[in-house]
Formats: structure tokens, sequence, C-alpha cells
């Protein structure tokens, strides 16, 4: 049961993104290759087939490390956490490298954020991931519990779908100004002058293409005018990339909690998994879940945020069981 993972969908969401990485870098290698041409040339690659396919396999690989980097840093930045050691934490320290053992991954850092909100979540890495947890979420459960929860993490990073998860975060994290990678975010100045300086690039780079001078106003006119096409065409199709993704993510998410509790059920106690899910439950009763595509990667869909109470209960999450439905799966484990 713990293997119930839904690897088309997961295969669909990589697609999807790995799709669109390909048609970025084959847009970017058609405005570099005229420019990378001498390079080429020195370096014994004539055939243009060939320079275009080197440009888009190395602008492919920018971009995919590129938005992984980005989408971590974000999301760690963003919760403003602070790596634990056997120093600081060792009890913490010493469950996660038993269970990463036990799991059979590699030991995972570990990341304590200051919040009484108890909460967890995990983000992938090159050699092994990053899981997240709050000091509310220590506090409030025993060790047991707490090394349910650390099972569940690592669950994801054993089946996998911890990186489809960062992989596909990267277009609301980059979409919304909340999550930066920077410590201080750039101001709208800043941001303006960025603008400008890639503008001013683009435009020097696209000399190859113009057979009038760059100074001439025609060559500027239509240069702004493509650059409006591209521009609308790539922001009407992120909309629509990003909302495709955001529902594949949604019923992915929903299948792979109960995935990794049945898996962290087994490797501890399907008592102490349920345990935990009441524990917390109980805990984060009336807080309004988050809703900005980001709530699919925490163990409960509240994350970090400060709790509020909205009047009726936990709002809907739909990238989630609720409580009751996860603890029914997990006690079922033990009648079998």
């Amino acid at each position: 049961m713990a293997r119930d993972v839904p690897t088309r969908r997961s295969k669909s969401i990589l697609a999807l993104v790995f799709g669109a990485d390909l048609g970025a870098a084959m847009v970017v290698a058609a405005v570099l290759e005229p420019s990378f041409t001498p390079v080429f040339y020195s370096l014994g690659l004539e055939a243009r087939p060939v320079r275009y396919g080197v440009l888009v396999a190395v602008t492919v690989l920018a971009v995919v490390v590129g938005q992984f980097e980005y989408t971590r840093r974000a999301l760690l930045t963003a919760v403003d956490g602070t790596p634990a050691s056997a120093e600081t934490h060792p009890d913490l320290i010493e469950r996660a490298e038993r269970l990463a053992d036990d799991a059979g991954v590699r030991t995972p850092t570990v990341v304590v954020v200051r919040t009484a909100v108890p909460n967890s979540f995990t983000l992938s890495g090159y050699r092994s991931g990053t899981v997240v947890v709050s000091t509310g979420l220590i506090a409030i459960l025993p060790g047991e519990e707490l090394e349910a929860v650390l099972a569940h993490e690592l669950a994801h990073l054993r089946s996998g779908d911890a990186f489809v998860m960062t992989m596909s975060s990267f277009l609301p994290t980059a979409l919304s100004r909340e999550y930066s990678p920077f410590v201080d975010p750039p101001s709208y100045l800043e941001e303006g002058l960025v603008a400008v300086g890639l503008f001013v690039t683009w435009y020097l780079l696209t000399a190859p293409f113009f057979e009038a001078s760059l100074f001439a106003p025609e060559t500027a006119l239509t240069f702004v005018l493509v650059v409006a096409v591209v521009v609308l065409a790539g922001t009407l199709a992120l909309g629509v990339l990003a909302t495709v993704i955001g529902f594949l993510r949604q019923f992915f998410s929903f299948r792979r909690e109960f995935a990794a509790d049945v898996h962290a059920a087994e490797l501890t106690s399907p008592d102490a998994m349920a345990n935990a899910l009441e524990v917390l439950g109980d805990a984060t009763d009336g807080m309004t879940v988050q809703h900005d595509d980001l709530e699919a990667l925490f163990f409960l869909p509240h994350g970090f945020s400060t709790p509020e109470a909205n009047g009726s209960g936990v709002s809907r999450a739909y990238t989630h069981p609720s409580i009751e439905e996860r603890r029914e799966r997990v006690t079922a484990l033990e009648g079998e």
C-alpha cells in the first residue's frame, strides 16, 4: 500500500514542466545562436543544426537547474528556518538519521522554523532532500508521533514525489512576490532597472537578425513589436500551463498524502501515525487553509501561517484529504 503512488499524474506533471522548459530553451537558443556562431566555429561546430542543438541542451539544463534552485531558495528563505545540528537538536537529528536509514534514503538536511504552528514539509535536493519542521510540531508531538511525521516526510523523498512537487512549485513561487530567493526582496525600482537591462541585452543579442542599424527607428519598432507579441503569448501560455499543472498537482498531492501516511505507519506504527494526525488535527482546528498552490507541500495545508479562526472550522483543502480520512486509512492497517 505504501507504494500506492499516482505515477501517471507524476509523469504528466513532469512532462508539462520539462515541456515548458524545452519550449523556453528553444526560443532562447534561437535568439542566441547567431551571436554565438563565432564561438561554435572556433570549436569546429559549423553545422547550424548542431549549434542550435547544443544551445538548446545547455539552455534546458540551465533552466531546469535554475528553477529547481529558485524554488528551493525562495521557499526556504520565506520560512526563515535554521538548519538543525547534533548540537542544537540532538534528539531530532538522531531520529531523522535513524528513520532515513530505515527508509533507505539519504539523511536529509533538517531545518527548524520558529513558529507555534505545528507543521512540516519536504523539498527535494541534489544528493538528499530538506525536511522543514516547526518548533510547534516538535513541542506538541511525543517522540513516536514526531517520528511518524518525520517518516511521512521521508516517504516523499523515497517515492520521488518531493522532486515532482518541488519542480511543479516553480510557477506559483516565481509569480508571487511573497516568495523571493533574496533575503531582501528587490524594490519595484530595482526590478524595473533589471527589466530594462534585460531588454537592452536582448536587443543587442538580436543584432544578427537585422540588416539595418540597431539605431534605426524601424529596427527598434520591429523589436518592440516582437517583444510585445512574445511577452503576451508567453503570459497566456504560462497562465494556461499554471492552471493545468495546478489541477494535476491537486489530485497528485491528494493521493500522495495517503501513500506517505501509509509508508510512515509501516516504518513506525499505525498507532503512532494515527495519534499524530489526531493531535495535529485538534491543534489546528479552525485554522485557515493556505490557498496559494504551495499548501500541497505541507503535512497539513495551512502552512506556517498564523492561526486564524475562519468561523466554520478548517476550510476545504483540495490538495489534502481530511484528517478523518487519513486516520481511517492508517487505522485500517492495524487489522492487516
